[in-house]
């Protein structure tokens, strides 16, 4: 072999030998997103490194990273970065993420295509909100409203908040009343915070009846107190879910659901709980703590009339009444009456059985101010009753209204019958001296359970 050959020859073999050693390093991939991602979790020529301590979970991680990489994601990274004028490594700790998810938050900023999971979902919109990365902010939020069901609402809404994304909260929100008996039985329900808990307990739109909804709370309670290795029942004293038990409505209780579930549970101070039943016995107003406003989703309203007019003039000295009689027994919560828009009205409501006109049974009294955008085709306003009356079938009851205030709205061409949620309403006015031969009234909805 000559001499030029065998020249050749080793040239040759150190070609294969550099070949060799770059198979598998990204400047064999043509595509620019793997060559980043090579680079990522890479100690060659980084300049920063992120220190996380030593916990249960790791015995003390050092991630690596670059100060470009990192700057041209994130305005928090650039300023903090910028700082370092020594040139030495960098070194940033991190208290409050587990290692693998900051990797996996890395792993976005060095190559922005990954999979994102329900897992470590909230914790990424975290790291994202919190050093800027627009990027993932979207992503995430994308990802989020993906995955919304039943199952998983409550983690899509925690994450729409810690992203502050209105609109995702609005649909979440929206979820959770329309489906609020099905969410609450899921496990996503038992883990939720207690700031969350409480915005949910304070809706008023919730689909729920309060003792399906007391239940279920009963059941996160009882979660989060062997979570935090606490004895259930909560004992008196005890702070920790009072603010919470606040907001479930016992007054929209019935007696018997009241007694036979909430009592047992501890959850109630005594006095409460004797000022509850004095509540459900007595036929006079009791002042109880807990709100009585109805949850709108729970409540059936049926409509009286099919078209209105304008204009009526409320004189606050002749009352309207209305006769009510229910084919199968109904919760009755209130009326709603014609108005006008943004009107103000002086309102007194009675309701007796037809029979017994002297014996009240329920009642309200106070300012009402009327709608300022119309729905239906109308202005007005609910009255709702001091507390619930349980309307028994066939028996007629009559509602008593007295009203003063400005021109309103009234229904036309009203309905002597009407079947609403499986029930069926028979309406009479023979006793009312304004409207009686009209077929027309103030009475715009009856509100109901």
């Amino acid at each position: 072999m000559s001499a030029g050959e065998e020249a050749q020859k080793t040239s040759s073999a150190q070609e294969d030998t550099v070949e060799a050693k770059c198979l598998g390093t990204p400047w064999k991939v043509n595509a620019f997103a793997d060559r980043s991602r090579f680079m990522q979790n890479n100690s060659s020529l980084s300049d920063v490194e992120f220190s996380f301590r030593e916990s249960a979970k790791n015995k003390g991680v050092v991630v690596p990273a670059h100060s470009f990489i990192l700057s041209k994601n994130s305005v928090v990274f650039f300023n903090m970065l910028k700082r370092n004028t020594n040139k030495e490594k960098m070194v940033i700790e991190i208290a409050d993420c587990d290692p693998e998810i900051f990797k996996t938050f890395l792993l976005h900023l060095y190559n922005n295509d990954f999979e994102l999971s329900t897992e470590c979902l909230q914790d990424l919109s975290r790291l994202a909100t919190k050093y800027s990365v627009s990027s993932l902010v979207e992503k995430c939020a994308k990802f989020a409203e993906s995955i919304l069901t039943v199952y998983s609402v409550f983690a899509v809404l925690q994450c729409a908040e810690v992203l502050k994304d209105k609109k995702l909260l609005e649909r979440c929100w929206s979820f959770v009343d329309l489906e609020t008996n099905e969410v609450i039985t899921t496990d996503d329900f038992l883990t939720i915070n207690q700031d969350l808990m409480l915005k949910f307990l304070q809706r008023d739109s919730l689909r729920v009846r309060e003792i399906e909804l007391f239940k279920a709370f009963c059941n996160w309670a009882a979660f989060q107190s062997k979570k935090q290795n606490q004895n259930f029942p909560i004992e008196h004293g005890k702070l920790l879910y009072s603010q919470l038990v606040n907001e479930i409505r016992f007054p929209l209780m019935s007696q018997r659901e009241f007694a036979e579930h909430v009592p047992r549970t501890k959850l109630l101070h005594k006095d409460d709980i004797i000022n509850m039943f004095s509540y459900f016995c007595s036929a006079s107003f009791v002042d109880v703590r807990f709100s009585q406003i109805p949850r709108a989703g729970t409540l059936t309203r049926c409509r009286l009339f099919p078209t209105s007019r304008k204009w009526f003039m409320y004189s606050g000295s002749c009352p309207e009444y209305l006769t009510l009689t229910v084919s199968s027994p109904v919760r009755l919560y209130g009326v709603r009456m014609f108005g006008s828009e943004s009107g103000k009205y002086s309102v007194t409501a009675e309701i007796y059985a037809q029979n017994n006109p002297m014996e009240i049974l329920a009642t309200r009294k106070g300012i009402h101010v009327s709608e300022n955008e119309m729905q239906n085709r109308y202005f007005g306003f609910d009255v709702f009753l001091d507390k619930p009356l349980l309307l028994e079938a066939g028996k007629p009851y009559t509602l008593k209204v007295l009203l003063n205030g400005p021109p309103s709205y009234y229904g036309c061409h009203g309905y002597s019958e009407v079947e609403c949620d499986g029930k069926i309403l028979t309406f009479s006015r023979d006793n009312c001296q304004v409207f009686s031969r009209f077929r027309a009234g103030q009475f715009a909805e009856v509100i109901f359970v």
